[in-house]
């Protein structure tokens, strides 16, 4: 009953935030599409965190929304997020994850995973974390990354009869702290790229130093706090884990020439986006080009067919208003107003480390409202370089604080796409995600002024 309780009141602040906006009785300074876009935002996130209602279903509500509020300017604009390159990426991407499904790749990999735990949940969860940053290294982007490892995962938990606590654990573990393990390399994606084209000066190596260690810390923060908020089943019954290792394909034969062909489309996707800088490709080319190939016939392991009854439709629904919503917030001028009422609001700090929590907590409320999260780094970075500029802490410090703080947040699923893929599988709700979440932030927030503000300091950083 609580729980109801607590997400018709989501529900509900969300439908009098969007009343108040269409009733022009609040941002009355700012122009009519901007508060229909806000009201519209407001109504969504509202919807997405309470749960109430399919999160594809107010996606759909939410773009149509957009047309007839006139927070967009035709049909095109309101539903401008299924031409975003980000939803081509997540359908090509999930194609290498649904082709190893489909030739048994992931069985394997999934028995590989379970003789290696030998039925151990602790043992499976503190591998996983520990090789988040080598992952990261490997396949850059967290989206692709998850577009691979969440069937793979998903498999070795249903062989395992699907523990619910492991399992929240695991996708938790991949959809909020993956993200994170990517931002410390400049070729991560969104987050990373959206703030040093901001800030500038950076390169791969600067980048590096300057961020991994803050962020490795959070990591580590991050996988103490998955633990404890999951307490994941320790061993699971030992008859079935055994069961489960003696039937993998893990211990059957070599690899088919089925598996081969998936494998090598998989190597040379993950090569070209890791040569992104030498083609200039955007990540949705090489992925789609391995869906292609994968469906190629002779070439290819499957045709269409079998590729569309597992495609992530519904998670590309979701992406695609989110990104309408981002689109229409930041064209109407409805994410600047807000951002510049927010940060002008705030008054001068006289320490570096207050007004960095400023920058962390303005961002944070600005993140809430803009499910994009290279649109909000865009915005804030320079409206927070603003503000330092009136204090103590250094211009480019302010703009990676709004990167941490941008990256932290996953208050509910449509925030990012890699939990998207996560959250799609049913081990945690929105509810359980947004408390998990207030965690993540409150330990970033820590990392911030512990960490990233004495380290920065000792290492230098570009500009001022």
């Amino acid at each position: 009953m609580a729980g109801l309780l607590i997400r018709w009141s989501v529900a509900l602040l969300g439908a009098l935030g969007a009343g108040l906006c269409w009733g022009g009785l609040v941002a009355t300074d700012l122009a009519p599409a901007g508060r229909a876009s806000l009201g519209v935002t407001s109504l969504a996130v509202g919807l997405w965190g309470s749960e109430l209602v399919e999160m594809p279903v107010v996606a759909f509500l939410a773009m149509t929304l957009l047309f007839i509020t006139r927070g967009a300017p035709g049909l095109d604009a309101a539903f401008v997020g299924f031409s975003s390159p980000v939803l081509f990426f997540l359908i090509g991407s999930t194609a290498l994850g649904i082709a190893a499904e489909h030739t048994g790749l992931a069985d394997r990999l999934a028995g590989w995973l379970l003789r290696r735990s030998g039925g151990s949940g602790r043992r499976l969860l503190g591998e996983l974390l520990l090789s988040l940053p080598l992952q990261a290294f490997v396949v850059p982007s967290a989206m692709s990354r998850n577009a691979v490892l969440v069937p793979i995962y998903d498999r070795v938990l249903a062989r395992l009869d699907r523990p619910p606590r492991l399992g929240a654990a695991t996708m938790l573990t991949l959809g909020v702290l993956g993200p994170l393990a990517s931002s410390a390399l400049l070729s991560g994606g969104t987050s990373p790229v959206a703030a040093a084209q901001a800030i500038g000066g950076f390169t791969w190596g600067t980048w590096l130093v300057a961020l991994a260690p803050p962020y490795y810390v959070l990591l580590a923060g991050g996988a103490l706090a998955v633990w404890l908020f999951s307490r994941p089943e320790p061993v699971v019954e030992e008859c079935a884990a055994t069961d489960a290792v003696q039937k993998s394909p893990a211990l059957e034969g070599g690899l088919s020439a089925a598996e081969w062909r998936v494998a090598a489309v998989g190597a040379a996707t993950s090569l070209l986006w890791v040569l992104d800088a030498a083609t200039h490709w955007p990540p949705a080319v090489p992925a789609l080009l391995a869906m292609v190939a994968l469906m190629t016939p002779r070439l290819g392991v499957m045709g269409w067919r079998a590729f569309a009854a597992r495609a992530p439709w519904a998670t590309g629904v979701v992406l695609a208003g989110a990104t309408s919503l981002a689109d229409a917030l930041t064209r109407t001028g409805a994410a600047g107003w807000m951002a510049r009422g927010l940060f002008g609001w705030l008054p001068a700090a006289a320490s570096p480390t207050a007004m960095a929590l400023a920058v962390f907590l303005v961002t944070s409320i600005i993140t809430l409202a803009i499910p994009n999260r290279a649109a909000a780094i865009t915005l804030g970075v320079p409206l927070a370089a603003a503000y330092a500029a009136t204090g103590p802490l250094s211009v480019a410090a302010a703009g990676l604080v709004v990167m941490v703080a941008v990256d932290a947040e996953t208050i509910y699923p449509a925030q990012t796409a890699a939990n998207l893929i996560a959250y799609d599988r049913g081990y945690f709700s929105a509810g359980a995600l947004a408390r998990f979440n207030l965690v993540t932030m409150t330990l970033a927030a820590l990392v911030v002024v512990f960490v990233a503000l004495p380290w920065w300091g000792l290492v230098g950083l570009p500009g001022r």
